[in-house]
């Protein structure tokens, strides 16, 4: 389940960047959380936030406080506590060690506003607004709370959670048990539509 990580074994990683664990299959949507990921120092324990990232597909791993460079960290990740979609968990231990580097100066994608959206989805599909269409338009007032049409037990965007969101599991390629694929979106333009919705 656990493919390539970074920072990478015996690797100096700059103190302030998140780390990417990349995992081979899609995972159950709420089993991703801080359970799954530890980063020590020594004795001591650091607090992490975990995103999980489906166009990866992968966990990325942020720190609560900046670490300290020139101090030898190790990240562990716990494959029996990640639920993959459709079956069951995985069985993989796997420790990381590495040591602090100089901050790089990284700082979190901004999240898109409503306007950077809708410039976002303008012509990617004729099926939806802002002209009467078949299906709603692109906007907070046509996906949130909106039913999916195709698939009507499961809702367009559910605010904060976009693995529960119809919308981003249409975004993703061959995700399964989704119908109306939309393909044409680049994985950068994918994570702006994430980001949007988990902070929403």
């Amino acid at each position: 389940m656990l493919g390539e990580t970074r920072p990478a074994a015996g690797a100096l990683w700059p103190a302030d960047e998140p780390f990417v664990v990349a995992v081979d299959r899609w995972l159950e949507p709420g089993s991703v959380d801080g359970d799954a990921v530890g980063l020590t120092s020594g004795e001591l324990s650091a607090g992490l936030r975990v995103e999980y990232d489906p166009v990866g597909p992968a966990l990325v791993v942020h720190p609560n406080t900046a670490l300290r460079p020139r101090l030898g960290y190790v990240l562990t990740i716990d494959g029996s506590q990640l639920v993959a979609l459709g079956g069951g968990p995985g069985d993989e231990l796997r420790t990381v060690s590495f040591e602090a580097g100089a901050p790089s100066g990284w700082a979190p994608p901004p999240v898109p506003s409503d306007a950077e959206m809708a410039e976002l989805f303008a012509g990617r599909c004729g099926c939806h607004g802002p002209a009467q269409a078949v299906f709603p338009t692109l906007d907070r007032a046509g996906l949130l709370g909106v039913r999916s049409q195709r698939q009507p037990e499961r809702a367009l965007v559910v605010p904060g959670r976009p693995m529960h969101s119809q919308l981003v599991l249409k975004i993703l390629a061959d995700y399964p048990g989704v119908r109306g694929m939309q393909k044409t979106l680049t994985d950068d333009e994918r994570r702006r539509i994430i980001r949007w919705v988990r902070h929403l």
